[in-house]
């Protein structure tokens, strides 16, 4: 354990948000990271597929590109966690001044949302990402006025194919609300065939395509591995999703099996520091929170919630 300490104590260079990008013809999204905490800098891109499914031409470009590039700007955050564990850092270096909200909600992602990663690996909360503002005032990104301006309206709902998901399907059918169905995945856009049987108006398939080159050159580096908060990666990727559709709701399948605390890391002075829990992106704390960061820098018209 004192031996992991140390090498994070060391913090040779910062975890840098380098910058990312979105082709409203593809709708193709990439994300760039690097991590200047070893050595020789390591470079990550992660690229997104978003679906194109039910969406005409004129659709597809007519979303509001500043709501739009709020919403890509916190995903690529959200993001961020599956490289900046490779090698993590107290530094970060974001090329673009964020508010103490924002700060004070990127450090809950990387800090509470990386607790199962920081105990597996023998780290404290101060060993991990810490971010700052230099902005002096509480003033937003987006003024109230522009936050509001979104007029989107429909429901895209989050399915994996388990049962949860599939009663949020349910209740909806119930209701004979219209709504699109939602998948992510990995795997060259396979998705569970009971997803064609929702009663969905719509399925739609975001593919992420992760840098395992990056990763694996990582490894041979002994990177460092373990668990961070997927939920909010996927959650702020259907945000996307949703803007693209002029949607004004994201709905997951998230129960209160998330909430329990599995242990709790001590600082070096012996005092309660860090709560663990692997699913802190299912919490309800968490939910709030991520609604609230939508509420305040893309829309108050974008509700992003779990009926459940």
């Amino acid at each position: 354990m004192s031996n992991s300490i140390k090498i994070a104590e060391k913090d040779t260079g910062p975890f840098e948000f380098i910058s990312y990008e979105f082709d409203h013809n593809t709708l193709c999204a990439k994300f760039h990271y690097c991590s200047k905490a070893i050595e020789k800098p390591l470079f990550f891109t992660e690229t997104i597929y978003f679906s194109n499914q039910g969406l005409d031409q004129s659709e597809k470009n007519t979303p509001d590109n500043q709501i739009l590039d709020q919403a890509l700007f916190f995903s690529f955050i959200c993001i961020g966690t599956s490289y900046y564990k490779a090698f993590p850092t107290r530094t970060i270096k974001l090329n673009q001044p964020i508010t103490k909200t924002q700060a004070n909600i990127f450090n809950h992602i990387y800090q509470e949302g990386l607790s199962q990663f920081a105990f597996e690996n023998h780290l404290e909360r101060k060993d991990l990402a810490h971010f700052t503002t230099q902005i002096n005032t509480e003033m937003n990104i987006q003024t109230p006025t522009q936050t509001n301006n979104y007029t989107g309206k429909g429901k895209l709902v989050l399915q994996s194919g388990g049962k949860d998901s599939l009663l949020n399907a349910t209740l909806l059918n119930e209701q004979k609300t219209p709504w699109t169905a939602l998948y992510i995945t990995s795997n060259n856009n396979q998705y569970p065939s009971v997803l064609k049987e929702t009663g969905a108006k719509n399925l739609q398939i975001i593919e992420r395509k992760i840098d395992h080159a990056a990763l694996s050159k990582a490894e041979s580096q002994n990177a460092r591995n373990g668990h961070v908060p997927v939920t909010y990666i996927n959650l702020s990727l259907a945000l996307i999703q949703a803007i693209l559709n002029n949607e004004n709701e994201v709905i997951s399948s998230i129960g209160h099996e998330g909430e329990e605390i599995h242990t709790v890391i001590k600082s070096s002075n012996n005092e309660s520091d860090l709560p663990v829990n692997h699913q802190w992106s299912k919490t309800e704390t968490a939910e709030l929170l991520f609604q609230k960061y939508v509420s305040m820098y893309i829309s108050k018209n974008i509700r992003v919630f779990s009926p459940l």
